[in-house]
């Protein structure tokens, strides 16, 4: 099974061990708090988002859980030019769950579109602005002209909106539908949404990373963390992500519950409002940033669940 997300966009998961008539039928069911309501890779910088789009579509570049950057639908890249060139070489024999070829105009297109007119109504287009254009070399061979060089370049190219399109699907069904009906190269293929209730797909049996060993992934959208909980509890769900703190003790000492705390993207952090009052003076902001204890602050109001780190960056959770 190749999750490749699944669990990186959370800080705190809880798995179902039991529900053995899901099992047995291979699916799984996972809760979300949110839906975005719009599966177009371009219209969206939810983390909710993420979660689900890359079991369906796949970008030049992968990260792994650990946010190693690896091959994706490229299998390799060289920066030429003095970095003002970034050369793939696509990986061959990959088709779209529609049945159409993946290749290097699939890779124009992808970017054709997403530095273009239907770009600009998406919050993703700013993130690539670093590329002036995309030449297809070769049916397996694309160069991304930059128009300076981009430090992390690599890592915005394994981000949400630079995920592989089918040109064919998208020309011919519009934009509107595709973003309710999604089409990719992923592991997993799109089978039916509900907004605002659930989002279904069924293995991708030909999947160029190897089939998943799951027939069928389900996300339900349950905003309420206690009802996330409850489902869990009672065997409804699979996999939750949004448990209230408070029960994560009660919860462990349920023999057919599992809880998994790992490194998410999100940050929570105290600010300074360094405009007004006392806070102008920067004596009074390092006088109280020394006096908190972050340890004891930490587990407050996270359960010993995060991480305490003093700067927003790295593996950062919670921050002083």
């Amino acid at each position: 099974m190749k999750l490749k997300t699944f669990f990186a966009t959370t800080s705190l998961v809880l798995a179902n061990l039991v529900t053995p008539s899901a099992h047995a039928a291979g699916t799984l069911t996972v809760a979300l708090h949110q839906d975005p309501g719009n599966w177009d890779p371009i219209a969206t910088f939810l983390v909710s988002w993420g979660a689900v789009g890359s079991q369906v579509f796949d970008g030049l570049i992968m990260r792994t859980p650990d946010m190693k950057l690896v091959p994706g639908l490229a299998t390799k890249w060289e920066f030429l030019e003095k970095n003002t060139k970034l050369r793939f070489t696509l990986r061959p024999n990959v088709k779209f769950h529609n049945g159409e070829p993946f290749d290097a105009e699939a890779v124009k297109f992808t970017f054709d579109r997403l530095l273009g007119e239907e770009g600009k109504k998406g919050p993703q287009q700013s993130n690539y602005n670093a590329i002036e254009k995309v030449v297809v070399v070769n049916p397996t061979t694309v160069d991304f002209l930059l128009k300076s060089p981009d430090p992390v370049l690599l890592t915005k190219l394994a981000g949400y909106g630079a995920m592989i399109v089918p040109p064919k699907y998208i020309k011919e069904k519009g934009s509107q539908f595709f973003g309710m009906n999604p089409v990719g190269t992923g592991p997993f293929k799109f089978t039916e949404y509900k907004p605002k209730i659930s989002l279904s797909f069924e293995r991708n049996a030909a999947y160029w990373g190897g089939a998943p060993k799951l027939d069928q992934l389900v996300y339900r959208f349950i905003s309420e963390p206690a009802t996330q909980a409850a489902e869990l509890q009672s065997g409804r769900l699979d996999v939750a992500n949004q448990i209230p703190l408070a029960m994560i003790d009660t919860l462990k000492k349920d023999s057919k519950l599992s809880v998994a705390s790992m490194d998410g993207p999100v940050a929570l952090a105290m600010r300074y409002n360094t405009q007004r009052g006392i806070m102008k003076d920067r004596e009074v902001r390092k006088a109280l940033t020394m006096a908190v204890d972050t340890r004891r602050d930490h587990q407050d109001h996270t359960a010993g669940q995060c991480q305490a780190h003093r700067q927003l960056s790295g593996r950062a959770v919670v921050w002083q």
